[in-house]
């Protein structure tokens, strides 16, 4: 996996359950997301298979529809 290709959700939330972050948790969160980014893809591989990180995988590219007669 190319770092290109690598998105890290740090922190998500319901905007009725919480206003924002405040600056010093935005700089955590942003020190510990470029971390994530400079890591090899074994090195991610094993922080999800100890259970330490979720992969959430984007479903297949639905294939385009065939023309022709049917």
């Amino acid at each position: 996996m190319k770092q290109a290709e690598r998105i890290v959700m740090m922190f998500a939330f319901e905007k009725k359950d919480l206003s924002n972050i405040n600056v010093k948790e935005l700089k955590g969160f942003r020190k510990l997301a470029k971390i994530y980014l400079e890591r090899t893809e074994a090195e991610m591989n094993k922080l999800v298979k100890d259970g330490e990180l979720i992969e959430i995988k984007a479903p297949p590219a639905e294939e385009p529809a065939k023309q022709g007669r049917a």
